[in-house]
């Protein structure tokens, strides 16, 4: 049975990494087709369709194919990188070309994440100049 605080935490959470996803591609000057690969780590990715991250807002629009749910991502890169000093070098190199950006304290993040927190259909949206 699904209750009521199961769809509000729902809604948190698809708002929360709405918000997220439309602050980094603002940040890196980007636009939905500059995106070629959504890789979608976590229980969260495993448990929704593809199309459902596009179609409830979480991602941009794109091709199904363009969305591969990896899975325990962290825990898999952690077993990777205790048995292989190459590959822990490598992700040591990406780490430090992260740029960390706190979302709760971006001016847009309140704004976006409200926004986020509907469920509205993309078509409507469109029509209506809502933005994402």
């Amino acid at each position: 049975m699904i209750t009521q605080a199961d769809v509000e935490e729902f809604q948190l959470a698809k708002a929360a990494i709405s918000a997220g996803v439309q602050i980094l591609m603002e940040e890196m000057g980007v636009v939905a087709d500059d995106i070629s690969q959504v890789f979608i780590a976590g229980a969260f990715g495993n448990y929704i369709r593809r199309e459902s991250f596009c179609d409830l807002g979480i991602i941009p629009e794109m091709d199904m194919e363009q969305i591969t749910p990896v899975g325990n991502a962290a825990g898999e890169g952690a077993k990777i990188a205790l048995v292989s000093s190459k590959r822990l070098e490598e992700a040591n190199s990406i780490a430090k070309k992260v740029r960390y950006i706190e979302l709760s304290a971006h001016p847009s993040f309140r704004k976006r994440f409200i926004h986020s927190m509907f469920f509205l259909n993309r078509r409507f949206e469109d029509q209506l100049g809502i933005m994402r």
